[in-house]
């Protein structure tokens, strides 16, 4: 059988047991204390938080960086030559009013460039040959019911000829020959064409080649494939 315990060691027993209880309370108390506290700061961080996300939200809104200005448009060719487009062969162009085709569809291919060469417009001697193939091109656009697309090339100059790789007595030398660009096609141009010849309506060359037609008014009939 154990012996009891001394009368210090009583003692010490039940200080510990009375220190233990005081510290019950004593960390019961705190922590309810600290829960309080830590509501309290947490539900200040919070507001602080939301506070903080919309100054954010703001600054960044008002320092993000903005969508640059779209560049201006390029000018057009008519815009950066108007002396061409309201010029005499313009207007000399335009007094024979086609149902389709525009004046200034006529001069736009005299701007192009070739090897370093520029294409320029007829002179006045031979603006007169061009209307009766135009007659024909507009007769073309009308029997397809399609757009005329483009016209890629009508008078060359000497020179832009020879950059072309066309022959020196081309046609296009004497402004009496189109190449053509349709939107239904360069096969079904070809064939109005042809037809148009076979009926009379003119005398000329017809070719035909991978993305245009040609056609001029030469006065006789030829015809070819590229």
């Amino acid at each position: 059988m154990s012996k009891p315990p001394s009368l210090t060691r009583r003692r010490w027993l039940w200080n510990l047991g009375r220190w233990c209880g005081a510290g019950l309370v004593s960390a019961k108390a705190l922590e309810n204390f600290e829960r309080e506290d830590f509501d309290n700061r947490l539900a200040q961080l919070e507001k602080g938080w939301s506070s903080l996300q919309e100054n954010l939200a703001e600054q960044a809104e008002e320092f993000s960086p903005q969508p640059s200005p779209p560049p201006p448009p390029r000018p057009t060719l008519r815009e950066l030559h108007p002396e061409l487009y309201e010029g005499d062969y313009a207007h000399f162009l335009a007094q024979h009013s086609f149902r389709y085709i525009q004046a200034h569809e006529v001069i736009t291919p005299h701007l192009r460039t070739r090897g370093g060469v520029t294409n320029g417009l007829p002179p006045s001697s031979l603006w007169h040959n061009l209307p009766a193939t135009l007659k024909v091109a507009d007769e073309i656009r009308h029997r397809l019911g399609t757009p005329l697309s483009y016209i890629t090339s009508a008078y060359r100059t000497p020179a832009y000829n020879s950059m072309c790789g066309g022959a020196s007595r081309s046609h296009h030398t004497r402004n009496n020959a189109l190449d053509l660009v349709y939107e239904a096609g360069p096969e079904a141009a070809h064939k109005v064409a042809m037809q148009l010849r076979k009926e009379g309506f003119f005398r000329g060359g017809v070719g035909l080649y991978s993305g245009f037609i040609h056609i001029d008014t030469r006065g006789y009939n030829a015809s070819w494939k590229a």
